[in-house]
């Protein structure tokens, strides 16, 4: 039941993962702006956190270990209960966020329509629930979130605010890591070998001989989780001038200053339907997407590839099997590609 008066603290459940935490930003904007003197905390996964404790005015941040057992579960309540929310927001929609709505304490509950949640039964935790989402995409789903504490509202604003420090990182190392040799450039990030949504490194290593040959400098950037790629096809493109390779890269925020710099200087990135792809398109540099088993209107980056005003695309497998994505094809369609940030 709502209350007739505003919440002082309001707490935005989103533990994870890194495109979904992306995705959950329009819901931060709307409560900075609908309830500018009440108080937000968030609970997150510790992996996540960096991208959101330095938001504009954000409060406490509550970190969630999901593999710490019931020690973990006993902290964070100890933790929610302490700062006593008024309203909390599940904008995830399971049972691991279920229970973290629930255990927070706070009297009003909102959450999506029962219909948009992953498992629905969870929904039981809720006070109040969005209208159903008109789309299949996570964003769309927020929007109406957005649209239940701010009733008229036409968009909230999908994107990662950076500090002038952080812009200027971001824009060192990118000069320090990609230089401007007066050639075209190009990011790549070549995802975790086995996933189905990452491709081949056959058809990366093709791909990126490629680009090189046809006058593309290239960086390839590999994440913890994309480590043993990287290492991989730094070895296979050891002689290949033109490419430059960025393993183990750490820091969310630094990741993103990084590609907000990419941005500025013309850059794309090519990427597979992960979270680099959402994180690029929070800072609003453009994606080259190549997608397999998913589908870039359900999963892909924002603004959808379908949307008239989108700055990104989707290079998509007939078969659904990413490897029938064939890397000089591939190549020769992003070298055609006309969109830019």
């Amino acid at each position: 039941m709502a209350s007739s008066s505003p919440p002082r603290r309001i707490l935005i459940v989103r533990l994870s993962h890194l495109g979904d935490v992306c995705h959950a930003l329009p819901l931060y904007h709307a409560l900075r702006r609908t309830y500018p003197d009440a108080e937000l905390g968030w609970a997150i996964q510790p992996a996540f956190a960096d991208l959101v404790r330095p938001l504009p005015d954000m409060g406490p941040v509550f970190l969630f270990d999901r593999r710490g057992g019931l020690a973990a579960w006993i902290r964070l309540r100890r933790e929610l209960h302490r700062w006593q929310p008024d309203w909390t927001m599940d904008a995830q929609g399971n049972w691991k966020s279920a229970w973290v709505t629930r255990l927070s304490g706070a009297n009003r509950r909102l959450g999506f329509h029962k219909r948009d949640w992953q498992e629905p039964l969870a929904s039981w935790v809720l006070t109040e629930q969005a209208v159903q989402a008109r789309g299949k995409h996570c964003i769309q789903r927020v929007h109406q979130l957005v649209q239940h504490i701010a009733p008229g509202c036409n968009a909230s604003p999908h994107h990662l605010p950076l500090t002038t420090q952080v812009r200027a990182e971001g824009a060192a190392s990118l000069n320090k890591r990609l230089p401007d040799r007066g050639r075209p450039r190009r990011l790549i990030h070549p995802g975790r070998q086995g996933d189905p949504r990452s491709l081949p490194l056959d058809n990366l290593e093709q791909m990126i001989r490629t680009l090189t040959q046809a006058g593309e400098d290239v960086l390839l950037i590999s994440g913890p989780a994309e480590t043993s790629s990287g290492e991989k096809l730094a070895q296979r493109l050891a002689a290949v001038d033109g490419v430059q390779h960025w393993i183990n890269k750490r820091g969310l925020q630094h990741y993103a200053a990084f590609f907000a710099a990419a941005r500025d200087e013309g850059l794309r990135l090519a990427v597979g339907d992960s979270g680099p792809a959402h994180l690029a398109a929070a800072v609003n540099l453009g994606v080259d997407l190549w997608v397999g088993p998913t589908d870039a209107c359900a999963t892909g980056p924002w603004p959808l590839v379908s949307s008239p005003d989108t700055i990104h695309t989707a290079h998509r497998s007939p078969s659904g099997n990413i490897s029938d994505l064939r890397g000089e094809q591939l190549a020769r369609t992003l070298l055609k590609s006309v969109l830019c940030p």
